[in-house]
Parts: C-alpha cells; sequence; structure tokens
C-alpha cells in the first residue's frame, strides 16, 4: 500500500475476509453438524479482520492523504447466514448447489449433484461462494454505505471524495471506526 502511495494512490477501499467458518465448503470439510459454524477458522478470520481495522488507521496517520473505506464482508455475510429472512431468503446453513451434508463441494464437478430450484432463497450458491442475489445485497452495502457493515465511507463517498472533503466529512460526522 505504501508503494501505491508513493506512486501517487491515496483512496484504498479494502474488503475484509468473511466468515470462513460459516462456509458450507468448511462446514463440510471438517464434519460440522448441527449447522454451527467451524469456531477455530471463525477466530483465525476475526483477527485477521481486526489487524487489518488497525492497520488502516495507522496508515492514515502516517501518510498524509491517505482515505479508505473497509467493507466488513464478515458481518454483513454472517448477519445474512445468521438472519436470513431480514434479507428475504430461506435457506443460509446449506448451498444451492453441490453434493454432502451442506452441498458443501462439487457443485458440477460430478455426475451426480443436487441442484436447488430457486438460487435467489439461497444464501450460497455453491460451498464457497455467496448466490447472485447474495452478492448483489452485499455490493449495495459497499457502493452506499449506510451501515454498520462500511466504515468511516462508502464506496460511493470514497469514488466522488476530494482530500479537504474528506476531512470536513470525517470531522463533521464524527464517524468512528468500530472494531
Amino acid at each position: 500500500m505504501k508503494e501505491i502511495y508513493e506512486m501517487g494512490g491515496r483512496k484504498f477501499a479494502f474488503q475484509n475476509v468473511g466468515p470462513l467458518g460459516c462456509l458450507p465448503e468448511f462446514k463440510q470439510q471438517y464434519n460440522h453438524s448441527g449447522g454451527a459454524c467451524v469456531e477455530v477458522l471463525q477466530a483465525i478470520t476475526s483477527l485477521h479482520n481486526s489487524l487489518l481495522s488497525n492497520v488502516t488507521v495507522e496508515l492514515q496517520s502516517q501518510l498524509s492523504g491517505f482515505q479508505y473505506l473497509i467493507f466488513d464482508f464478515f458481518s454483513s455475510l454472517n448477519d445474512m447466514i445468521n438472519y436470513p429472512t431480514k434479507y428475504g431468503f430461506n435457506v443460509s446453513k446449506i448451498a444451492c448447489c453441490g453434493i454432502g451434508l451442506y452441498r458443501g463441494s462439487e457443485c458440477g464437478r460430478v455426475k451426480e449433484y443436487e441442484l436447488c430450484s430457486n438460487p435467489n432463497e439461497y444464501v450460497f450458491f455453491d460451498g464457497g461462494h455467496a448466490s447472485e442475489r447474495a452478492n448483489s445485497i452485499l455490493s449495495n452495502f459497499l457502493w452506499n454505505g449506510g451501515s454498520e457493515f462500511t466504515w468511516p465511507l462508502s464506496m460511493k463517498q470514497l469514488y466522488e471524495l476530494n482530500s479537504t472533503t474528506a476531512i470536513e466529512i470525517l470531522s463533521n460526522d464524527k464517524l468512528l471506526f468500530p472494531m
């Protein structure tokens, strides 16, 4: 990032790591029954994401004009998994396409795999990827912000921002950096 900054980059967008322990692929690999997430993967991911937040705050204090956003992919996807009906989904613990307990693998790779009739009802299309509808909701969080999932700015605000308005927005709104 410092190299890009030295070449003139001032606006940076970061996406943290999603809830790996909740992906159907990993729940299936770890033989996790009952729908719970794999805690060790969740803990590692949370640690990484916390360190990312710390680094961006540090860079902002070190580099004049450094502007950034963090899209909290972990919390936003985790919220969809835990509260699917809030987002219009019916299924959040298994994938639309694949084989195994969570349809966590082999989507389209083997002769016999299961495929749901309506992918729009599912948070996950396959064991490791959100459905098209889930990605549409996630991209809306990223672009528009206005939620606990994108801070200190939305992608739209970052895109439209010049150096002087960045300071005004941050000081007027008194935005905090959630951890």
